[in-house]
């Protein structure tokens, strides 16, 4: 299992991610996996996935998901498929209702 998160290495942990990500097993030097055959192995989540924010600047700001948005499309260019990331938290409606 891996919490999605920036880094300020945040190049090197999407490289040392997708070896994981893309393996059979979880390993960095393992097989990889053949997605049509395979279930992907490493879990990744997101928590509240905002594409922008509003701070203190006038203009929004970027959020956690521009970094997803950018992770996902690495992966996929570099693998050919698209990675499986379970999202929860604000904006959706089911936290949401909890709350209420």
């Amino acid at each position: 299992m891996f919490m999605f998160c920036w880094t300020d290495k945040f190049w090197t942990t999407m490289q040392v991610l997708c070896d994981l990500i893309s393996s059979k097993d979880g390993r960095i030097l393992g097989e990889k996996r053949i997605p049509s055959k395979d279930e992907q192995f490493v879990k990744v989540f997101m928590t509240s996935p905002d594409l922008v924010w509003q701070g203190s600047f006038k203009d929004p700001r970027f959020g956690p998901k521009a970094c997803l948005i950018a992770f996902k499309e690495v992966f996929k260019a570099v693998h050919g498929y698209e990675m499986n990331v379970i999202e929860y938290g604000k904006p959706f409606k089911k936290t949401y209702d909890y709350a209420k």
